[in-house]
C-alpha cells in the first residue's frame, strides 16, 4: 500500500495506492481504508457545516449573495442590440461581457408555474 499527500490551498489531499499489494483484502488494510473514509466524510460535512454556517451570517448581515446584476441601461442596450439583429457572440464582444449573460439578458428564466408547462409529479 502506497501513501502520497499533499498539501494545496483549500485542504490536504491523501491518495491511496492499494493496487500493488494485498492491503485492501487484509483485516488492517481493510481497517485502514474504512478508517481513511470515515476522516473524511467527517471533514466534509464539518466543511459544510462551516459553509452553511457562512451563508446564514451573510444573510442575517444583509449582504447580497451571488453575483452583482447588469445595470438595467446595459441590459436595455444589450436587448436593443440584439433586436438589431447582432448575434449573441456579437453583443457580449461589443459590451465586453459573457456570451452566456448576453443569452440570460435575452430569454430570461421563467418559472415552471407561469410557463403553462406540464411538470412531471
Amino acid at each position: 500500500m502506497t501513501v502520497a499527500s499533499s498539501t494545496t490551498k483549500t485542504a490536504p489531499r491523501v491518495a491511496v495506492d492499494a493496487s500493488r499489494t494485498k492491503a485492501g483484502a487484509e483485516p488492517a488494510g481493510k481497517a485502514m481504508f474504512q478508517m481513511l473514509g470515515v476522516f473524511a466524510e467527517f471533514e466534509r460535512s464539518i466543511i459544510q457545516e462551516r459553509v452553511r454556517a457562512g451563508l446564514q451570517r451573510a444573510k442575517r448581515e444583509g449582504k447580497r449573495l451571488g453575483r452583482p446584476p447588469i445595470a438595467d441601461k446595459l441590459a436595455e442596450r444589450i436587448r436593443s442590440a440584439l433586436a438589431g439583429g447582432l448575434s449573441v457572440r456579437k453583443t457580449a464582444a461589443k459590451f465586453e461581457i459573457n456570451p452566456s449573460t448576453v443569452q440570460r439578458i435575452a430569454r430570461p428564466f421563467v418559472d415552471a408555474e407561469d410557463a403553462n408547462v406540464a411538470v412531471p409529479a
